[in-house]
C-alpha cells in the first residue's frame, strides 16, 4: 500500500470511527456526478443523512483541523464546482481568490461508496 493509500485508509477509518470529526464531504449520483458539497463537524452522520436526501451513492471528504477552515472550504468549493443541488454560494461572478492548498482536492479526491460508511460490505 503506498503512503498516498495508506493515508487515505488512514482518514476513511477516522471518519467511520470517530462520529466528531469535522470537515466537508462532496456527494456524486450514480453517474459519478458531483450534486451537493457540505460540512459538518460530525461528518459520519451528515455523509450518511445527506446521501439518503438526495439520492447520492458515492462521496468524498477531507477533514479539516478547524470549524473556521472547513467553513472557508465549503464556501469555496460551491463557488467553484457549482454543484447542481447547492443554492447558495453561487454567484455569477468569478472567484478571485485561491487555496493551493486544497486545489487537490477537489481535482484528485477518492471517491467512496456510501455502503462503505454504513459498514456495508
Amino acid at each position: 500500500m503506498s503512503k498516498t493509500q495508506h493515508e487515505d485508509k488512514l482518514n476513511i477509518d477516522t471518519l467511520i470511527c470517530d462520529e466528531y470529526t469535522c470537515g466537508v464531504y462532496k456527494l456524486y449520483n450514480h453517474n459519478c456526478d458531483l450534486i451537493y458539497i457540505g460540512k459538518s463537524d460530525k461528518l459520519k452522520g451528515r455523509i450518511l443523512k445527506s446521501s439518503s436526501d438526495k439520492d447520492a451513492l458515492y462521496f468524498s471528504f477531507i477533514i479539516t483541523p478547524t470549524l473556521s477552515d472547513m467553513h472557508l472550504l465549503e464556501v469555496y468549493l460551491i463557488s467553484t464546482l457549482k454543484p447542481e443541488m447547492n443554492k447558495q454560494f453561487k454567484e455569477s461572478d468569478n472567484l478571485t481568490l485561491s487555496f493551493p492548498n486544497i486545489l487537490g482536492f477537489h481535482k484528485d479526491s477518492l471517491m467512496y461508496d456510501i455502503k462503505e460508511l454504513k459498514g456495508e460490505k
